[in-house]
């Protein structure tokens, strides 16, 4: 809008803003904004970088900086000003996507970064400030200098050229980017801020949404201090669940220092959901390796009912996946017919303690180093208040009542051979076996291998569950089966 356009001596308002030396022509209130918009989006990214100092310190200068341009073009204008407003587009635009497609090596920051829609929309807005900086800087109005050496922004009689239809068109849609800058900062939600194909969700359809946080943890055991990396807090994780037909929809938000991810067992998932380093490789899915203080959304068709689990796949500070599985991150993932009968779940988990743990082999993360022989030991000197003591704390626990259905979903998470055996019941396998027993009444177990067993409790007792490699069940590699 042109200052004619207002009437021959111009309002009050148009008066007030000419008096300031602001330019409301529309080319350079656009310019200001769209600068300003990426200034705040380049702000919001400092906490996301604030474990990599150098990050947060590039976010925070750009940001200052353009928000700085902001406030300068609504005021004053130079060639310099001009210059340095495109020279900074035509550095920031190509570093995004050199980020991208190349990466960066700063800190544990060594990896090609996600395409995100924010970072999309922010290019775009540099992209429009690039854009009318040089449509005015072609048409030489910069304004008049003043007496002092400041420069008013375009507030001579002659306004500035308009853009074309086209180029109006452009900074027209790249307004709306700008607008869509604001509106995904306000909403902060990993749909707006990851580009990510979607599993096709059929009308009515059940999705079942999950939030798992990684994050460390301090275990302490009597004088005994040792760390855990976790998900949600606790080791295993929390169980997820859902029915064949269903949508598993699982939001991952890494709270760690160094990278993690989430891969599953599952099977015909998009390449983009596999969380391993082979998405870096080929450059697709790569958010799927979260980076400290970021967040990834994994979508799943469950397609077949079973027994299946979920692990860390990265190798990240030093460290590798072994070790990253070992230090807590896994957890199981049951998939039930939709006609599935009613039962009582209960998850377990064969594997090796942490570095610094009591016991050399847990179940679900507790051990209890003599296993049976400890506890006999403590109910000799403190009675059954003394075993039941260790209930939940270094010996896994479950309660059912009798005649309770119960499955048993069993997985070996450590890189050693375990075998499951519970004292009582059958072992009947629903899930490998297709309803036959395990012989000897033995589950063995490979490394990643798992099965569900299901029995009914029809006598009540304390039942003892353990590895049947002994060895380990004298080191600690126990569990009880309650049955009131």
């Amino acid at each position: 809008m042109s200052r004619k356009s207002l009437g021959k001596d111009g309002n009050l308002v148009s008066k007030s803003i000419a008096e300031l030396g602001i330019n409301y022509n529309y080319p350079n209130v656009a310019a200001v904004l769209l600068v300003a918009t990426a200034g705040i989006a380049h702000l919001s990214l400092i906490p996301e970088h604030g474990d990599v100092l150098i990050l947060a310190a590039f976010f925070a200068g750009v940001g200052i900086l353009q928000l700085a341009l902001g406030g300068f073009f609504l005021f004053f204008s130079s060639k310099w000003l001009y210059r340095i407003g495109i020279l900074s587009s035509m550095v920031l635009i190509p570093l995004y996507f050199a980020t991208r497609f190349i990466g960066i090596s700063i800190g544990h920051y060594n990896e090609p970064e996600p395409i995100d829609a924010l970072g999309l929309l922010v290019k775009a807005a540099e992209l429009g400030f690039m854009v009318i900086l040089l449509h005015l800087s072609r048409t030489g109005n910069l304004g008049n200098e003043r007496k002092g050496g400041g420069i008013a922004m375009a507030t001579s009689k002659s306004d500035t050229a308009p853009l074309k239809p086209a180029s109006l068109i452009l900074v027209g849609l790249l307004l709306g980017a700008s607008f869509g800058i604001i509106v995904g900062l306000s909403i902060g939600q990993p749909q707006f801020t990851q580009l990510l194909p979607r599993a096709p969700v059929a009308m009515g359809q059940n999705i079942r949404e999950y939030t798992l946080i990684v994050e460390p943890k301090q275990m302490k055991l009597g004088d005994k201090t040792w760390e855990v990396w976790t998900y949600n807090g606790t080791v295993p994780a929390p169980t997820l669940k859902g029915k064949v037909g269903e949508i598993l929809r699982v939001k991952v938000i890494n709270r760690h220092n160094i990278t993690h991810s989430f891969h599953t067992h599952l099977s015909g998932y998009k390449f983009e959901m596999d969380g391993s380093q082979a998405n870096i490789i080929a450059g697709k899915g790569v958010g799927s390796m979260i980076h400290p203080n970021r967040e990834y959304v994994y979508e799943f068709q469950l397609r077949t009912a079973g027994i299946f689990y979920f692990h860390c796949h990265s190798a990240d500070g030093g460290r590798s996946i072994s070790q990253h599985i070992r230090m807590g991150l896994y957890g199981a993932i049951i998939v039930d017919e939709p006609d599935i009968s009613p039962a009582k779940d209960f998850v377990l988990f064969y594997g090796e303690g942490q570095p610094g743990s009591p016991a050399p082999f847990v179940i679900n993360n507790r051990g209890i180093p003599g296993g049976e022989m400890a506890l006999m030991e403590a109910f000799e000197k403190g009675g059954f208040d003394a075993v039941a003591a260790q209930l939940n704390v270094t010996v896994t626990a479950f309660k059912v009542k009798k005649d309770d259905v119960v499955r048993l979903h069993i997985i070996n998470i450590g890189d050693l051979y375990h075998s499951h055996h519970h004292h009582g019941f059958e072992h009947r396998s629903i899930r490998t076996l297709r309803g036959d027993s395990w012989a000897a009444s033995v589950l063995p177990l490979m490394p990643g291998q798992a099965d569900t067993l299901e029995f009914r409790a029809i006598e009540s007792g304390i039942w003892l569950i353990h590895c049947h490699v002994v060895s380990h069940a004298d080191a600690g590699m126990i569990a009880v089966l309650i049955v009131e």
